[in-house]
């Protein structure tokens, strides 16, 4: 949706960030479209949610814009007054609706004034599997972390089952259909010589595609530890490594709003969840992208931060009333 709103630099340092390959921004909003539209279609719960919210009498959307958010991406846009707390909660509330109440928290209660716009994305996933791991088969095992330390967990398991298979040097990996086989989770583990940096650095697009190809229908046993996570990471500085530099400094969103002047993306913000069991998987993850207005320039900057002087005075009768010196603010 960023995308769509950009144009210039910002929008060549997005296209090769994200590798849109030369497709301009009707071609990849239809794209976008089509798969939105096939991947909800399907045995499992799966929602797709869009919105955009902007700051009340500060943001005025282009019609083309608004025309092609909801028409290709079927999002909810609002304009909110920021300074009130509610806007927090209405953002944060459909976050909530959006993900089944994994994801609560997107925006701060106390909105930035600077913030001009919020660009949200939630997704929601639940799949049972094809064939439950029976739950009279889950016992306490252990699992050795990177650095070698043991935890106890329940280990789910699961036999005398047909599933796709591959080994080779590097890893062994199975894929877990759910009831919808067009879904699957498909989980790798490194040999145990190698490391997960060591399939990192092997997993790209060609070896991707040449694995897919490789896995056989065998019958085995999967062990597998149940699982609980929640994770949250700001991706500025990940897009920035990307080639995405310009937009987080001075973003041209000339295609988004009409006064676009001085205005950057200062946060990209995704959080996810996924919890897997014996009976399958649910999961979500939501991504938050605001624009702010470029702070004004001050001739000095000042920071109180270490032991500093201060005095009370009236001005008119040159008297000074209290004076006196701070060397820890945190003494009473």
């Amino acid at each position: 949706m960023t995308y769509s709103g950009a144009d210039g630099e910002t929008k060549e340092e997005m296209e090769t960030a994200l590798k849109l390959n030369g497709l301009d921004s009707e071609e990849l909003n239809e794209q976008m479209h089509h798969l939105a539209n096939y991947l909800e279609y399907g045995g499992v719960d799966l929602q797709i949610a869009n919105s955009i919210w902007g700051r009340k009498n500060r943001v005025e959307f282009l019609d083309t814009f608004q025309d092609d958010m909801k028409d290709y991406y079927n999002a909810r846009m609002e304009e909110l007054d920021f300074n009130d707390p509610e806007a927090s909660d209405t953002i944060n509330n459909w976050v909530a609706e959006n993900t089944e109440d994994k994801i609560e928290e997107m925006v701060p209660d106390n909105i930035p004034n600077g913030v001009l716009v919020y660009l949200i994305n939630a997704i929601y996933f639940n799949g049972n599997w094809d064939i439950p791991f029976p739950e009279e088969n889950t016992r306490e095992d252990t699992f050795i972390t990177e650095k070698g330390e043991e935890r106890t967990v329940d280990m789910m398991s699961i036999s005398e089952e047909e599933f796709s298979y591959l080994e080779n040097n590097l890893f062994q990996a199975v894929a877990l259909p759910y009831e919808d086989e067009s879904y699957q989770m498909t989980l790798y583990l490194p040999q145990e010589e190698n490391s997960l940096e060591d399939f990192y650095n092997e997993m790209n697009s060609q070896n991707w595609k040449k694995w897919q190809k490789e896995f056989m229908d065998l019958e085995g046993e999967v062990k597998l530890p149940k699982f609980k996570m929640e994770y949250e990471i700001e991706l500025n500085d990940v897009l920035k490594d990307m080639g995405m530099e310009t937009p987080f400094e001075d973003a041209d969103l000339s295609k988004m709003f009409h006064q676009s002047q001085g205005i950057y993306i200062s946060e990209v913000l995704h959080k996810s969840f996924i919890e897997v069991d014996e009976k399958g998987t649910e999961a979500a993850a939501a991504t938050s992208v605001a624009v702010e207005e470029a702070a004004s320039m001050h001739e000095f900057q000042i920071e109180f931060n270490r032991p500093f002087f201060y005095a009370i005075e009236n001005t008119e009768v040159d008297t000074i009333l209290f004076m006196g010196v701070v060397h820890d603010p945190t003494l009473d």
